[in-house]
Parts: structure tokens; sequence; C-alpha cells
């Protein structure tokens, strides 16, 4: 074995120091802040170009998305599915959550989301294909989604929304844990929620 097996790369320490940094729950900082606490607590002085890159290679997402998820990473959410397409019949009869979206960004107290509902079921297939299937049940979805002038259209003039959803079993616990991260992260709940729990 050889000394340079012994000691981990001078790269590979700062990009742990790096996703150390960025690991802190309630911070969401830009390369530049990380850069300052760099500089600061462990006087090591590395560019904003190096820090991005030393990211990268941890698969660690830049500010702006990092900013733009208000979930905890353990939620795995799946790809956003067209609501009023034929992909929702491939999604499994099973318990879960599920995050209805806009097409467009929607204002909150703290910031913009497309995300206008939070919901949970304990078969998101037919809890999510009953939004298809004609007229949108819940009263906030469907007026905050005919209201807005700017929602681009389906071919059959319904407002474009998005699904996506997490299996697991704590659903309910799951989905008020989400409201409340979601109402932390913007200052108010999902447009289409009345409160914070399943309706």
């Amino acid at each position: 074995m050889n000394l340079r097996e012994l000691f981990i790369s001078r790269r590979i320490h700062f990009a742990h120091l790096i996703k150390e940094i960025v690991a802190e729950p309630d911070a969401v900082l830009t390369d530049t802040e990380v850069q300052a606490i760099l500089r600061k607590e462990y006087r090591v002085g590395l560019s904003t170009r190096t820090i991005c890159n030393c990211r990268k290679a941890l698969g660690i997402p830049n500010f702006r998305e990092r900013n733009a998820a208000y979930y905890p990473e353990r939620i795995s959410f799946g790809s956003s599915i067209a609501l009023f397409s034929r992909q929702v019949r491939t999604i499994p009869a099973e318990a879960g959550i599920y995050e209805l979206s806009a097409s467009a960004q929607v204002s909150y107290l703290q910031g913009a989301s497309q995300v206008i509902y939070i919901g949970a079921s304990k078969n998101l297939r037919r809890r999510i294909a009953s939004y298809g299937s004609g007229e949108i049940k819940n009263r906030r979805i469907s007026d905050f989604a005919h209201s807005r002038g700017d929602m681009a259209q389906s071919a059959h003039g319904r407002p474009l929304l998005y699904v996506r959803f997490h299996l697991t079993r704590r659903h309910l616990e799951v989905e008020k844990e989400l409201l409340t991260a979601f109402k932390r992260h913007y200052g108010e709940l999902p447009r289409g929620n009345a409160r914070g729990g399943s309706e």
C-alpha cells in the first residue's frame, strides 16, 4: 500500500466539507455563502467555481433546486404526469401521498412554487383518477385552476395540472409532515389545501 492510498485528496476533503455545510437542515445556501463559511469557520479559501465542481461531484443540486424542494430528502417523488392523461392509469392502487402542480409558478408569501395541493390516499390510482373524471370536486383546486388566466389549457380545454406521487403506508402522517414543511418554506399552505390534513 502506498502513502497516497492512506490519505484522501484535498478535493475529496473539500467536497465533504461542502456537503457538511449544505446538509444543515435549516440552511439553503448559495455557493458564495458556502465560500464565506469555508473561509470563516475552516480557514479554507476556494473559488465558487471549485465549490460548484465539488458539489456536482457529490451529486448535490444547486441552490435554486435545493431551495425549491420543501420536502425532506427521504421523500422521493416520481416524475410528473399530466393529470388528464392515460398515464394516470399506471399509478399503483396503493397507499401514498401526491402533489398537484400547475403549469406555471404560483406566488406564495415566501416564494413561488408550482405546487397547488398536497394530498394522501390509501388508493392513489383511484383518488388521482377521480380528478380527471369530469369536474374537479375540490372546490379550492377547481376555483384556483379556472381563475388563472395564465394557466395553459389541455386539448380538451381543461387546465393543465400535473401530479407526482410517493408510495408510503404512513400516508396520513407523511401528508401532515409535508404540509407543515410547505407552510414553513413558503409561509402558507398550498392553494388547494384548506387545512393541514387530508380532506
